[in-house]
């Protein structure tokens, strides 16, 4: 078995089963790349054509208004995939960057092979699925939260979702994640800090 990928096959085998066959099938269309922090993975305006596992490091998703403001869509750390889906699964031009923000490792599987291996392997498709209805969902919950909750409790749910990230990324980036400025957010955490010592 090839060691490099077993953290793939791990997280897949956690959703569906796989024989050593289909295994060894899915080895020969990966590939493992190293990445280094403030690598742009995807840009504005290319034509994506890679999803990407990450299997050591943080990464964000991000689009830049016209003003050149950022936002932050999502964050992905070690077993989430990252890519501007909607060019990769269209293939129109990439409307989003995605960003290292630290040193770390992917694996890639391009759209090509991911087509042909969802066709002979229903495992891969069945987890495929799973993964994207998943992201679909979390996607429906973010902008139902915005909607309906204060940001202190969106901010709880972010801490949740991303365990131990705030000592990985940047206050302005969770601010931006938040669609708060980092002004607020420091403040909130001050708040917080200050009731738990009454």
């Amino acid at each position: 078995m090839e060691k490099k990928y077993q953290q793939l096959i791990n997280h897949i085998t956690r959703i569906t089963p796989l024989t050593e066959e289909e295994k060894s099938t899915i080895f020969r269309y990966l590939s493992l790349r190293s990445v280094r922090r403030k690598q742009i993975l995807v840009a504005d305006g290319d034509y994506t054509r890679n999803e990407h596992f990450v299997v050591k490091g943080c990464f964000r998703l991000f689009y830049v208004d016209k003003l050149g403001k950022e936002y932050i869509m999502r964050f992905a750390v070690e077993n989430y995939w990252m890519t501007d889906l909607d060019s990769f699964t269209y293939g129109g031009p990439a409307t989003q960057f995605v960003e290292a923000l630290e040193d770390g490792e992917v694996i890639t599987l391009s759209k090509e092979a991911m087509d042909a291996r969802l066709a002979d392997i229903p495992s891969l498709h069945k987890y495929f699925m799973t993964i994207y209805r998943n992201a679909v969902i979390a996607t429906y919950l973010r902008i139902q939260q915005n909607f309906t909750m204060t940001v202190l409790e969106r901010y709880e749910i972010f801490r949740k979702k991303y365990p131990a990230i705030e000592l990985r990324v940047p206050q302005y980036m969770i601010a931006s994640y938040l669609g708060i400025t980092p002004e607020f957010l420091s403040k909130m955490k001050q708040g917080m800090s200050s009731s738990k010592i009454e």
